[in-house]
């Protein structure tokens, strides 16, 4: 009959699958079910198993085959991410203490068995040297996709940490493995980072932090170096003669694919052109040299921006999950539906099945053909009883948020146990045993002795309440140490780490509650062995009862102390102080876990600014409709209404409107938007029309998406003075343990050497030995690592995310805290950061004869048409204006003429015969030039040459001049535009003139750009200055009293500039910086030399202790600010490195902060906001600190003498909790920080 049965098909996801040995195991282990399944088929790099069967096998018969074998099956929501319920649930179905206790170490070395990539990375290296090459035959199995020999960046969400101990138990327990190279972990965000050599390692890393006591979960593995967001490219187009056939277009394209920058070419033949996306738009002149190196001719060459790159085509991967499928035939349609689209979309998950209901898919979105619209909508019409949904794996966070929540239920549900048991035991334990009259009924009664020996009611009632509380709600500390010692001692661990490094909290509370249940139950033996005395008279025990209650009370009450009357069963115990030290260490844990949670906000607040609809404006019938944000495509049109925000980030097409980027840039001021304009993901229209914006970018590569990737890096990243908090809690358990055993030695010694007077053994049973030990617990529970390390990472955290608010992206962590907090130096680049930067303008220009104006400006715009330079925007931009006018109506130009009689000019052959009437100096009032119109022709430029720091020089042919010079056609001028260091090494000579002129522009801060020419044929004449041009950048307002307010900081400010000396001067005067601090003439190389200058030979501010991470500030601490990208090396060579207005370019800049804002009032909001944060730090250190150096020699017992005071282990593990939520309430107050407001 089983042959009849009809065959079915499932697809199994098993999270282990690293090789081909385990593909080979797979089907071993499911061929050997019965009945056989007809085909099994494995996928490594997807980690499934697809297994066409009978209907007599079930599913779960073979998820239980691959968990007997080792491999680590998971069903289809939990592959999708779905694993908020099961770690929801696991707060209330984790197995109690000791029966939790059993690890996953059986499956594991089940499974290396199979596996050849486990067996290998786990198996000594001797004996790998012992083995053969021909002892085991080699074998050959087909993959689908080999795993690339690369690095991998495997990121988890770990639950159950609480402070720097736990971090660097997970730090030492994962660097143990072969093939990790580096391994961070956030204890605040609940989630770890490691790179490691091959994949299947992020496996390993995520088995070794489970084994020691904490929840991980990998979350994403990544290829190290996977590029976050495409990068720009430029379209450059160059006309190539010489092409006669195929031939000729196949010898060009593969001569361009040997150039990297070359992402693409396409030489087209017909029309004598090539066309090349580049990465690099300064690589024309390479692009030449290789068309006529391979015997070409290269013509005109032009470059633009490839605006198609922002639209890139990618492949997009959804998971949609389908609901409604009642029948066999319901998958089949949708499978066939599917297929339908060819190759167009890719299917990962394999065929649907009433089961198997996951879709997960690629594609590459192709409006409006292929969409993810269309497709579900194609899918819909199947049926109506068809339901589709997305379906979003957590990301980091939300599985973080999601362990984090679980680990608060679960210790809330232990909590509350503690406090319904924590309840009679007072009751009992406290009031009517020590409270109540000896003459109360209710105190002999619970006193009376019951079952063994003299052991009281309410002693066996506190002992069953005490066992109930260490086992089932204690269990969450004694399951973590007991796991971290087997860590600790396992093979390979060094023998000093065992004795100096070990342990956390969890291993100091499990000691204190351990030590006093296991002493209160051989105390409890004790007294069940002894035999109960006669009892006494009621009389005699009034009168004893008035004498006891006339005596004053012991300070310490927690214990269960008694006189020695022989009659009553009350004895000596800390089962009272079990519950009531796990109760108060539960309440501490559960508010430090809900005090923690709410510094990790900053992330999730910018998550929550993308919206979750979009009007989609239909292409043909300009109709709106609002769809999920999920169903945007890149290239869609959005119609964007006021008090909405952009679903991504695009570029407006039409209309105006104001949008406020408070969110991003941390300005509240609204920002006008037109036609061409960036508009960004996480912005909201404030006002003005509606509007209609392209999408650019899908989810994932938005600036907001950067933001938030750079928020996350910066908080992974630690401060140099975490390691001090590092040092401490490595060595605190070892100390603590070591005082404890000393406490209870020395008062042992005292105690049995006579050295205490009698009065102090207030216990009836034990002796000294037993008085001694609740010292030692106090000193084992008060104790408190968490506040130590807790208080750099709460603050940092906090920072970070107060930072973020406020347009601050800290992408250099803690550390880039720290550096700011120190700053001695702050370096300026001078254009776009103490100016405004954009296109500066051209303010005034100079000819050497009004008839030269249009052949000047011709050449300039030639030239400069090559060239990405802001001054040649410029010129351009000068050129265009001056374009067709009949005259300088311009009236934001002055135009000045050198004073000429009516003559012939000879300019290097070239033949001007001028009337020029108008005489004019140049410091002279601006009056109207003569009648000459300006017409820009075609591009008449050759041979271009671009050089760095200096200017261009071209050939340019002179006929578009001619009908003015009176040359002939087939002369060529030899033409240079640049400053005037690249005039001087071309020969070029001012006039006095033209140098008065030009020294009277560079002392108003303004740019001057030279042009000179000469005839080709006469190279061994000089050039010929025949235009000067002089470009102003505006300063921004604020930069004066900016440069004010770091001064009295006691701050130095400096500037760098690649301007002229006169010019950088200039504008540092205007600005208060004074001119010995101006360096100028560098080029952009240079910069970072003249940083690492500054580090070794400025002043310092100040000087910083221990807590400052630097044990002697050898040198000063220096700031560069600059525009992010062309200053990238200073911006790295600095120690504090801040891009100021980089917006989109944040993923390229090589700042430690990166300003979203262009007011350089940020500056000083970043510095407030460093010394607040770090001075926040050092003041948690202080505190944490302070405690413990008070509270454990209180704890130890050196205040006992005065009055019998000590401090009884459930008060210590009260004063332990509130220690450490102390300091992340502490750090928590930062968030009270509101940033100055600078009035300029």
């Amino acid at each position: 009959m089983e042959d009849n049965l009809a065959l079915v098909s499932d697809v199994v996801y098993v999270r282990n699958i690293h090789c081909a040995s385990c593909v080979r195991a797979i089907s071993s282990i499911l061929y050997s079910l019965s009945p056989p399944p007809s085909k099994v088929e494995t996928s490594v790099t997807d980690k499934t198993v697809r297994v066409t069967h009978s209907e007599g096998v079930t599913r779960e018969a073979i998820r239980s085959a691959l968990k007997h074998g080792g491999f680590e099956p998971v069903s289809s929501a939990e592959h999708a991410g779905a694993t908020d319920m099961s770690l929801a649930s696991a707060a209330f179905s984790s197995k109690p203490f000791p029966f939790n206790l059993a690890p996953n170490w059986y499956r594991r070395r089940h499974h290396r068995k199979y596996c050849d990539a486990c067996h290998s990375d786990h198996e000594p290296l001797f004996r790998r040297e012992k083995k053969g090459t021909d002892s085991v035959p080699m074998t050959t199995v087909a993959s689908e996709q080999p795993e690339p020999s690369t690095e991998f960046l495997a990121l988890y969400s770990v639950g159950g940490m609480t402070c720097a101990s736990c971090s660097n138990a997970i730090t030492a327990a994962v660097k143990d493995i072969p093939g990790v190279l580096d391994i961070s972990v956030d204890v605040l965000g609940n989630s770890a980072r490691a790179v490691v050599a091959r994949q299947n390692l992020a496996d390993e890393v995520k088995d070794a932090i489970d084994d020691i006591g904490y929840e991980c979960e990998l979350v994403e593995i990544l290829p190290v170096g996977r590029p976050s967001s495409e990068q720009q490219t430029w379209k450059v187009t160059a006309s190539i003669g010489g092409m006669t056939c195929a031939s000729c277009v196949s010898a060009l394209s593969e001569a361009f694919k040997q150039l990297d920058f070359v992402l693409e070419t396409n030489i087209t033949l017909l029309t004598n052109s090539g066309t090349f996306i580049v990465n690099d738009p300064n690589k024309l002149d390479v692009i030449r040299d290789t068309i006529e190196d391979i015997g070409y001719e290269c013509g005109d060459i032009s470059v633009v921006e490839d605006r198609s790159s922002v639209l890139k085509k990618r492949s997009r991967t959804v998971m949609i999950r389908v609901d409604g499928m009642f029948c066999e035939q319901c998958p089949r349609r949708i499978n066939e539906a599917l297929q339908e689209y060819g190759e167009s979309v890719e299917i990962h998950s394999g065929p649907v099945t009433i089961d198997n209901n996951v879709i997960r898919l690629s594609y590459i979105p192709s409006i409006p053909s292929v969409t993810l619209r269309g497709i579900i909508k194609d899918l819909s019409s199947l049926s109506s009883q068809f339901t589709f949904t997305i379906i979003h794996p957590p990301t980091l966070e939300e599985r973080a948020q999601q362990i984090a929540l679980s680990e608060r239920r679960r210790i809330a549900f232990r909590m509350v146990l503690s406090i319904v048991v924590a309840i009679p035991t007072f009751i009992i334990g406290i009031v009517m045993m020590m409270l109540l009259p000896k003459s109360s009924y209710l105190n002999q009664y619970v006193m009376e002795p019951m079952w063994a020996g003299r052991v009281g009611r309410g002693i066996w009632a506190v002992f069953f309440m005490s066992t109930v509380v260490y086992f089932f709600a204690a269990d969450i500390f004694h399951v973590k140490a007991i796991k971290e010692i087997r860590s600790l001692w396992r093979p390979g661990v060094p023998f000093s780490r065992r004795l100096f490094r070990f342990g956390s909290m969890n291993l100091l509370m499990s000691l204190g509650t351990t030590v006093a249940y296991f002493a209160s139950i051989a105390l409890l033996a004790l007294e069940a062995a002894s035999k109960p005395a006669m009892p006494i008279s009621t009389e005699d025990l009034s009168s004893s009862s008035e004498s006891m209650d006339s005596m004053p009370m012991a300070a310490d009450n927690s214990s269960t102390v008694t006189d020695s009357m022989d009659s009553e069963g009350y004895s000596t115990t800390y089962f009272d102080s079990v519950v009531f030290l796990t109760m108060f260490l539960l309440v501490g844990r559960l508010l430090e876990a809900y005090s923690k949670s709410k510094t990790a906000s900053a992330i999730s607040l910018l998550t929550n600014l993308r919206p979750r609809t979009a009007l989609l404006v239909d292409s043909v019938t300009d109709k709106t409709e609002e769809v999920g944000i999920d169903f945007i495509e890149a290239g869609d049109t959005i119609r964007v209404l006021s008090g909405m925000s952009p679903p991504a980030d695009g570029v407006v097409m039409s209309g105006t409107a104001d949008f406020n980027e408070a969110a991003l840039t941390g300005e509240s001021l609204p920002v006008e938007k037109h036609p061409g304009d960036k508009l960004f993901a996480g912005t909201s229209h404030s006002g003005g029309g509606a509007i209609t914006m392209m999408v650019e970018s899908a989810e994932g590569d938005s600036m907001l998406d950067q933001i938030t990737n750079v928020v996350r890096q910066g908080q992974m990243k630690r401060a140099p003075i975490e390691r001090v908090a590092d040092l401490l809690t490595g060595y605190f358990v070892p100390t603590v343990t070591l005082i404890a055993i000393l406490t209870f030695v020395i008062w042992l010694g005292l105690g049995e050497g006579g050295a205490l007077p009698d009065s102090y053994l207030d216990i009836d049973i034990g002796g000294w030995p037993v008085w001694s030990l609740e010292f030692a617990i106090s000193v084992f529970v008060v104790a408190c690592p968490c506040g130590i390390g807790l208080a750099a990472p709460t603050a940092l955290f906090v920072g970070t995310g107060i930072a973020a608010k406020y347009g601050i992206l800290p992408r250099g962590g803690g550390e880039a805290f720290q550096e700011g907090a120190q700053v001695d130096v702050v370096v300026f680049d001078k254009t776009g950061t103490l100016t405004e930067g954009g296109a500066p303008k051209i303010t005034d220009t100079m000819y050497l004869l009004e008839e030269c104006k249009p052949v000047a400006i011709q050449i300039a715009r030639d030239l400069e048409l090559n060239s990405t330079h802001p001054l040649a925007k410029a010129i351009l931009d000068y050129a265009e204006r001056e374009n067709g006018l009949t005259d300088s109506s311009d009236e934001s130009v002055s135009t000045n003429t050198l004073e000429s009689e009516v003559e012939k000019v000879e300019l290097d052959g070239l033949t001007v015969e001028a009337d020029v009437s108008l005489r004019q100096k140049p410091t002279l009032p601006r009056v109207k030039t003569a009648n000459y119109r300006v017409h820009l022709g075609p591009v008449k430029v050759d041979d271009i040459t671009e050089i760095a720091g200096r200017g261009l020089k071209g050939r340019v042919g002179s006929s578009s001049a001619s009908s003015v010079t009176g040359t002939r056609d087939d002369d060529i001028v030899e033409a240079i535009i640049g400053n005037e260091k690249w005039m001087a090494e071309n020969g070029a000579l001012l006039t006095d003139d033209e140098s008065e002129s030009m020294r009277s522009w560079k002392e108003q801060g303004k740019s001057v750009i030279l042009l000179a020419v000469r005839r080709s044929t006469d190279e061994e004449k000089k050039f010929t200055v025949i235009a000067l041009f002089a470009a102003a950048d505006p300063l921004r307002p604020e930069a004066k009293y900016v440069i004010e307010q770091l001064h009295k900081r006691n701050i130095q400010t400096w500037m760098i500039s690649g301007d002229n000396e006169v010019t950088a001067k200039a504008v540092a005067r205007q600005v208060g910086i004074d001119a010995d601090h101006v360096i100028a003439g560098v080029l952009p190389q240079e910069k970072a030399e003249k940083v690492s200058w500054l580090q070794k030979t400025a002043s310092v501010g100040r000087r910083n202790g221990l807590l400052s991470g630097r044990y002697k500030k050898e040198r000063s601490v220096v700031a560069m600010v600059g525009d992010g990208i062309n200053d990238a090396p200073p911006l790295s060579t600095a120690d504090v490195g801040i891009a100021i207005g980089s917006g989109s370019d944040i993923a390229l800049s090589s700042a430690k902060f990166v300003l979203m804002s262009s007011q350089l009032t940020q500056i000083l909001t970043l510095l407030d906001i460093s010394r607040l944060v770090f001075r926040r730090v050092k003041f948690n250190f202080f505190w944490a600190g302070v405690y413990n150096l008070i509270g454990v020699p209180i704890a130890a017992g050196v205040i006992y003498p005065a009055n019998h005071a000590r401090l009884a282990p459930a008060w210590a593990s009260l004063a332990m909790a509130l220690s450490s939520v102390s300091v992340v309430c502490s750090s928590l107050a930062l968030k009270l920080y509101r940033p100055k407001k600078y009035k300029f």
